[in-house]
């Protein structure tokens, strides 16, 4: 974790911070169900830092399997998931660095339907130097945000075990 005395921090008082060569994570399993409800929108601010980006970010949301991932930045080199489907869906290139950005994806574009209930979520990054806050879902209409969990998802290390 990062602490706000002592770097980047988008909201409360920790941010995660990451750094790392290769695959890793950080995953928050068996929370409290957040249901899904039609025209939702998962988000997660990314601080992504000027010559230490990652090759690439994923965020993955838990329902009855790890079948729900969004990408950004190099498509393959993350291999969870089918490709070119709801398992792992293009999102583009990596976001701007030197800044929170708050990632954006339809809930119905990673196959989440109304009605899911979503018990887990990983924030994934290959390589580099990243800082993840505060995550959750939000429906347009009533601007409304909701978290994912209580609080910054424990940190547990994953190098291509899981999902």
């Amino acid at each position: 974790y990062v602490e706000s005395k002592k770097g980047k921090v988008f909201s409360g008082n920790k941010s995660i911070r990451r750094t790392d060569a290769g695959l890793a994570q950080d995953v928050c399993e068996n929370m409290p169900a957040v249901t899904v409800q039609s025209g939702n929108v998962l988000f997660a601010y990314v601080y992504l830092l000027d010559g230490r980006t990652p090759k690439s970010i994923m965020l993955q949301y838990h329902t009855k399997g790890w079948l729900h991932r969004a990408v950004w930045g190099d498509y393959n080199i993350i291999p969870w998931g089918a490709a070119n489907t709801t398992e792992r869906l293009n999102m583009g290139p990596l976001p701007e660095t030197n800044k929170w950005v708050r990632l954006e994806v339809p809930v119905e574009k990673i196959g989440l339907k109304p009605g899911d209930q979503i018990n887990g979520f990983a924030l994934t990054q290959h390589g580099g130097i990243v800082q993840w806050d505060h995550c959750g879902l939000f429906h347009p209409a009533s601007g409304a945000p909701g978290s994912l969990c209580d609080g910054t998802p424990d940190p547990r290390r994953e190098r291509g075990d899981v999902h």
